[in-house]
């Protein structure tokens, strides 16, 4: 029986398949780093018509309000608060009500993510993850990669720490920043905060090679 104090985390970020558009993973973690539940959506892509109306906000409609918010209100567990490697999923914060936390994982996260898929992949992967951690975000401060994505409103966000990582931790009216940041911190002794990110990462990719 899962204990009434039991805390939950969710992990969700976006990553390209050439062929078929954007796929989302979501990934609800507990309090010890296992996992209580999965979802990925099918493959999103914007029509002409989505391109034209939506213009510079395309990116966070289809990441934010298309597929975050998709998969945020499919889960039934409730997580204290939802952390992305991709700031375009900020978007949906206004959607739902746990906080929205982007964390920048370091420029080592991302060359190690990239190694394990070329041990993992006997072909080239039909999703690209190289875009998700570049090597100029580590050049920019929090707020200018918020301010480098149209539609969101980066004044409700504050940079924070925790350890290595860099966070972006939003101000609501139930929720604080630093409120956030102590829930963060509680799991951080257990779960790397950059590392359910790989999981996501390899389970979409296992449920596209069954599709």
């Amino acid at each position: 029986m899962v204990s009434e104090t039991t805390l939950y985390f969710g992990f969700l970020t976006v990553a390209e398949n050439s062929r078929c558009g954007l796929i989302g993973g979501y990934l609800v973690l507990n309090h010890a780093g296992r996992p209580v539940e999965f979802h990925c959506t099918s493959p999103v892509r914007a029509n002409r018509a989505q391109e034209i109306l939506y213009g510079a906000t395309l990116e966070a409609f289809l990441y934010g309000e298309q597929i975050a918010q998709t998969l945020v209100n499919r889960a039934k567990t409730k997580p204290v608060v939802v952390l992305s490697d991709m700031p375009q999923v900020l978007a949906a914060q206004e959607f739902i009500e746990m906080p929205l936390v982007f964390i920048e994982p370091s420029s080592q996260d991302s060359s190690d993510l990239k190694n394990k898929f070329k041990i993992v992949s006997e072909t080239p992967l039909p999703i690209d993850f190289s875009k998700k951690n570049d090597g100029e975000n580590q050049k920019k401060s929090i707020s200018e990669i918020l301010a480098s994505v149209s539609g969101i409103n980066t004044s409700r966000w504050s940079e924070q720490k925790i350890g290595r990582y860099r966070l972006a931790a939003p101000e609501l009216s139930a929720h604080s920043a630093a409120e956030t940041v102590a829930a963060l911190e509680t799991v951080s002794h257990a779960i790397d905060l950059a590392e359910p990110f790989e999981r996501i990462c390899l389970a979409v990719e296992e449920a596209q090679r069954a599709a």
